[in-house]
């Protein structure tokens, strides 16, 4: 699969998230289902092309185009008597399915929080959000930003012979959107807040795997004005 062809089918499944969300279209009880196929369909896409070559080989079997470029320069480096570096990987996009625990009416709700990020920067991640409780009640739809706190990894990097903290990403997150409470048969939007920290673990040598979570202050109009969430789930980076 092309990647232009890999970013317009990830968009329009976007689209569908949105919809899903606010279009009115599925019903209320079956919206926390459709949200998790349509987010495991983004990542069950995003692993295809990550291991798979456009003509539909292994990507741990050179592509053919690859091929044709290395044997026009072999004759260009044939004679080099040193290896270059190896280059790092470049994964600017990720997606995450994730568990949350959502405090609403003086109780716990699990909620699904599902969605795409571009990470333009290795420090800064831009992301879309699309969150859903069990209940049925609360939609929210919002983006934002995480920042990786890479210094704070090194400074406590030689704490634990154990775990080697310079795997672990510490983040702190932020975001904005738009909540959509439906009580009673009546259904309204607000402005929905979200602010707090977390980790991830890169679960593999090449950070295409992590696993994590985050603690976030929330403010959900009509829903839970102000309350921490917790959330906990795997991402895979493409």
């Amino acid at each position: 699969m092309t990647v232009f062809m890999h970013l317009l089918y990830q968009f329009l499944l976007l689209i569908g998230q949105a919809v899903n969300l606010f279009g009115g279209i599925v019903p209320a009880k079956y919206q926390p289902l459709v949200a998790f196929v349509l987010g495991f369909s983004q990542l069950g896409l995003a692993l295809y092309n990550h291991y798979y070559n456009p003509d539909g080989t292994s990507a741990k079997v050179a592509y053919i185009a690859k091929v044709v470029i290395l044997c026009l320069l072999i004759s260009g480096v044939a004679m080099a008597q040193t290896t270059p570096p190896a280059q790092i990987v470049s994964q600017p996009w990720s997606l995450n399915t994730n568990v949350l625990s959502l405090p609403g009416n003086h109780q716990t709700i699990a909620a699904s929080d599902s969605g795409l990020a571009f990470t333009p920067t290795p420090s800064l991640d831009l992301y879309d959000r699309n969150l859903i409780s069990t209940d049925g009640v609360l939609k929210v739809f919002s983006g934002g930003v995480n920042y990786r706190l890479a210094w704070l990894n090194k400074k406590i990097d030689n704490i634990s012979p154990n775990v080697n903290f310079l795997r672990v990403q510490l983040f702190v997150t932020a975001g904005a959107g738009i909540d959509q409470v439906s009580l009673a048969g009546v259904t309204k939007n607000h402005y929905a807040f979200t602010a707090g920290g977390g980790a991830n673990y890169m679960l593999n040598t090449s950070g295409s795997w992590t696993l994590g979570g985050s603690v976030e202050w929330a403010k959900f109009p009509g829903y839970q004005n102000n309350g921490l969430i917790v959330k906990f789930g795997p991402t895979f980076h493409f």
